[in-house]
């Protein structure tokens, strides 16, 4: 594993250790850490619900992050294409996992 696939996964970890309190509804409501939307800030259970649903799809951001910096550079010897690459997965999986949470907030 090169150097630019090793910050990628060291990157995708970091997203994981953050979201996995969040996946586990370990942390209260607060101004500083958490999935913050219109609805979930409105009572407890809500703030749980939208935290476990964006924690866990965070989760799954990461992973895929990681998955991608083990097999992009088997395609791509480039470092500077590996990063732009996978850090461009890791990109698109937040946006995604974050969009996913804020439509499960309107159900």
């Amino acid at each position: 594993m090169g150097t630019a696939s090793l910050h990628i996964v060291m990157t995708a970890l970091v997203v994981i250790f953050l979201a996995l309190p969040m996946a586990f509804r370990l942390i209260p409501k607060n101004k500083f850490y958490g999935f913050r939307a219109r609805r979930s800030v409105g009572s407890d259970e809500e703030w749980y619900r939208s935290n476990q649903t964006a924690g866990i799809a965070m989760v799954i951001a990461g992973f895929v992050t990681i998955l991608s910096a083990v097999l992009v550079p088997r395609f791509v010897a480039d470092d500077r294409t590996v990063t732009v690459v996978c850090t461009g997965v890791l990109f698109l999986s937040l946006f995604i996992a974050i969009g996913y949470a804020i439509l499960r907030q309107s159900e």
